[in-house]
């Protein structure tokens, strides 16, 4: 079984959705692949931990994603600060938010959700 793969710099790689086959598959580097059109199709990789792309929100975003699927909520509390500072980065900034608002929901701290709420205020006046 696949637990980490390496293809950062494939200027022509366009598609990683077979990937979600990949069952184990924790880590996952794919920088410098910035043609990649379905890497929102790993929301499915069930193990995902890891995840590096051109877009560091998409990247969280499918990691949190997984680890919500998951209900892992050790990996949430570890990474769930990290996740709200990109929320300012997220091309869909309210879809990014209902998952981390997930993510907080899953660790039942409502002082931590009303700080998401308090950034999406502020992401989405920026718009």
């Amino acid at each position: 079984e696949l637990h980490s793969l390496k293809i950062s710099e494939c200027e022509n790689l366009v598609s990683v959705k077979k990937l979600v086959m990949c069952k184990k598959l924790e880590t996952l580097d794919c920088s410098e692949s910035g043609n990649i059109r379905d890497f929102y199709e790993l929301v499915n990789v069930p193990n995902l931990k890891f995840a590096r792309w051109t877009e560091k929100a998409t990247a969280s975003y499918i990691v949190m994603a997984s680890a919500n699927r998951r209900a892992d909520v050790d990996f949430i509390k570890d990474n769930i600060s990290i996740w709200a500072k990109h929320i300012t980065l997220a091309k869909n900034p309210q879809e990014y938010a209902e998952e981390l608002l997930k993510s907080a929901g899953l660790l039942g701290n409502i002082e931590i959700s009303a700080r998401i709420d308090e950034l999406i205020e502020n992401r989405l006046s920026l718009d």
